[in-house]
């Protein structure tokens, strides 16, 4: 196969695998996709201690804080901050996450989930986990161990790429 040929089919099973996540069962009744990417981000960056390409401490943790600003986490998933305001405004009105006011700065607004938004994204994530281990007993375990090692050397290509396409796009000085 040649490399554009390669390139096509790469890019056919991309989309289908982002067709795919609509069967699996790691949704939650009545969040809309973009809905639960933001209670997913949220918990991603809340939780971990910094995105892979941060340098230094991950600006969503705020020690003391209540949870993450809409502003840095609109930052962090490149969006506009009122596409971000506007789900949380959703999912608040849900029960799944709440805003509440920094103590240290009344000007902040942090958005934090909820009891219940932690119930439903456990249960989201031990959705996700099964389905993942149900579709490497039907793969077996060596296939499965050969997609990681491939998704690994992509990811790891398709960030070289990146970071070679970006530093084109700079201007020089």
């Amino acid at each position: 196969m040649q490399n554009s040929e390669l390139a096509i089919s790469i890019n056919d099973l991309i989309r289908q695998l982002h067709r795919s996540r609509g069967n699996a069962p790691i949704s939650l009744e009545g969040v809309t996709p973009a809905q639960f990417g933001l209670l997913r981000a949220m918990d991603h960056f809340q939780r971990s201690p910094g995105p892979p390409w941060a340098q230094g401490d991950c600006p969503a943790h705020n020690a003391g804080e209540p949870g993450i600003r809409v502003n840095i986490l609109a930052d962090l998933l490149n969006q506009a901050p009122p596409g971000i305001s506007q789900r949380a405004s959703e999912l608040e009105a849900m029960g799944l996450i709440a805003r509440k006011q920094s103590e240290h700065d009344r000007r902040a607004t942090y958005i934090c989930f909820t009891e219940k938004g932690e119930a439903a994204l456990k249960t989201a994530k031990e959705n996700a986990f099964n389905y993942a281990a149900q579709i490497v007993e039907a793969m077996g375990q060596k296939e499965a161990q050969q997609l990681i090692h491939s998704i690994k050397l992509y990811l790891a290509a398709a960030e070289k790429v990146a970071a070679g396409q970006k530093a084109k796009r700079r201007p020089s000085l």
